[in-house]
């Protein structure tokens, strides 16, 4: 399986002819114009979405060639393209913490550990949820209520105001127009900023969702932007939208991803095989880029409806390694010990029968040979798929409460708290439907407060807590189970190998 990242393979490019002429000192002077090679290759990596560190080195790198390649000089160049190519770099680079990110610092990426972003490649996967068009603009005059519109206007005046009906609260307003008509903007944070770009005559290019106040329009806390002599914007015309994370301005969270992308980007490989035939995908990095920056003229219904070329790479890419990772998993299976579990008894089969649906042909299919195989002997890998609301999480009810029955726990764990917390919901629903024999549930995540998260492990290290749902939270050293035989991993693309490891090592 291929999987070098284009740093890499620019990285062998040049490290070809430094291992030929440091092999042997006779190989120098048989290796022509290796200076230039290597000023030019350090020029082509330097241009790279790469780490400052690794820039940094390869201009001192290039800088010593200047000086003449010396046995030393070509030595210390091919270690250090020994070290920024191996995989061990290429992975420490991109589980750096968040903090390292211009822009955002401890207490933003503390925030931002909360939702289960810890890492670069964390934010570089964190994709879009939805795309804002700005690229088609209105008058002031033609602003609709209710619509989410785009237009340029010129602040005409603004100022510090109290807000009459919020306690004496204060906030920033502005009138901005143009030829054809006016409207208020109003924010009721980040005063000192907006003052600054909010001055008489100051254009803007203003984005938000237009309201009805008294007899005039509004927009409450409206995206803006100055324009420049060429009347062009910072930002793009066509805007990803992430998930709102409070604490965490939009524009903050855009520019941090964009600085992730422009020092990162290149490190991440692409695995899944170039394809014989059909349109030709981008390669991971390009495909992160078009999503998270895409381009002026870009099509915007194949990024709303997810059909992109960029979008089939990811899901090319999931699936291929999700293949592969099932057939590494089945070769090497059967010679790791589990715990079996007994996927029969009264308790089990009331539970079954006190769900509020009847299992279709597909949900008991799948659940007949998910509990043949909790029976083994030896760990069950299964990529359970299907629609929203086709019940996967009732199958994997059942199947936790089977580790149940048998004096075992379950857990599962979800990229999200939002996701945690669903999960926890619906496995609750279900087992009212029989409280005698449903499961004894527990949701852990990193926002919960501290007696609670130490109730809860007490729980897991004494059996008393028999199924948990929880995020990265059920990683940390802290959590302990008695006997941990099912674990259950929503989305597991959104996972590490070793964030996956590490919850499997969890079970005895």
């Amino acid at each position: 399986m291929t999987g070098a990242s284009p740093f890499q393979r620019a990285l062998e490019t040049l490290a070809r002819p430094l291992e030929f002429a440091a092999s042997r000192d006779a190989n120098r002077e048989r290796v022509q114009n290796l200076e230039d090679h290597v000023r030019r290759q350090v020029r082509l990596l330097r241009e790279m979405a790469i780490p400052d560190d690794a820039r940094e080195q390869l201009a001192a790198l290039a800088a010593q060639f200047e000086e003449g390649a010396s046995d030393a000089i070509v030595r210390r160049g091919r270690e250090l393209v020994r070290v920024l190519a191996a995989p061990e770099y290429v992975e420490e680079a991109l589980l750096r913490p968040l903090s390292s990110l211009r822009g955002l610092g401890d207490k933003r990426a503390e925030i931002l550990k909360k939702r289960d972003l810890r890492t670069v490649e964390d934010l570089l996967f964190l994709l879009p949820q939805r795309y804002d068009d700005r690229r088609v603009r209105v008058s002031v005059g033609e602003l609709e209520v209710g619509q989410r519109s785009t237009f340029e206007a010129e602040v005409l005046v603004s100022g510090q105001a109290t807000h009459r009906g919020r306690r004496g609260q204060r906030l920033v307003e502005a009138v901005v127009g143009d030829d054809s008509g006016t409207i208020n903007l109003k924010w009721f944070r980040g005063f000192d900023t907006l003052l600054r770009m909010l001055r008489k005559g100051t254009r803007l290019r203003v984005t938000g969702d237009v309201k009805r106040y008294r007899f005039s329009k509004e927009i409450i806390h409206p995206e803006i932007e100055v324009l420049g002599g060429e009347d062009r914007p910072a930002e793009g015309d066509v805007l990803p939208e992430y998930p709102a994370i409070q604490g965490i301005p939009p524009r903050t969270l855009r520019g941090a991803i964009r600085t992730a992308l422009t020092q990162y980007a290149d490190l991440i490989p692409t695995y899944a095989p170039r394809g014989e035939g059909g349109a030709a995908l981008p390669e991971v990095p390009e495909a992160l880029r078009l999503l998270h920056d895409p381009a002026a003229d870009v099509e915007i219904e194949s990024l709303r409806e997810h059909s992109h070329v960029a979008h089939q790479r990811l899901v090319l890419e999931e699936l291929y390694l999700l293949e592969v990772g099932l057939a590494l998993r089945k070769q090497g299976g059967d010679r790791v010990p589990a715990l079996p579990v007994a996927a029969e008894g009264e308790r089990l089969e009331r539970a079954r029968l006190s769900l509020p649906f009847a299992l279709t042909g597909a949900q008991d299919r799948t659940w007949r040979e998910i509990r043949a195989d909790l029976a083994r002997a030896h760990p069950m890998h299964r990529l359970l798929q299907g629609d929203v609301g086709s019940g996967k999480t009732a199958v994997a009810y059942l199947a936790a409460l089977a580790s149940a029955a048998s004096g075992h726990q379950t857990a599962l764990m979800a990229p999200t708290e939002l996701l945690a917390e669903q999960h926890a919901r619906t496995l609750e629903k279900l087992a009212q439907n029989e409280p005698e024999v449903g499961l004894r549930l527990a949701l852990l995540t990193s926002s919960r407060p501290k007696p609670e998260a130490e109730a809860i492990r007490a729980g897991l290290a004494s059996g008393a807590v028999e199924c948990v749902v929880g995020t990265q939270a059920l990683l940390e050293p802290g959590v302990h189970f008695r006997s941990l035989a099912l674990a259950v991993i929503d989305e597991q693309h959104r996972f590490g190998v070793k964030q996956r490891a590490a919850l499997a090592a969890k079970c005895p």
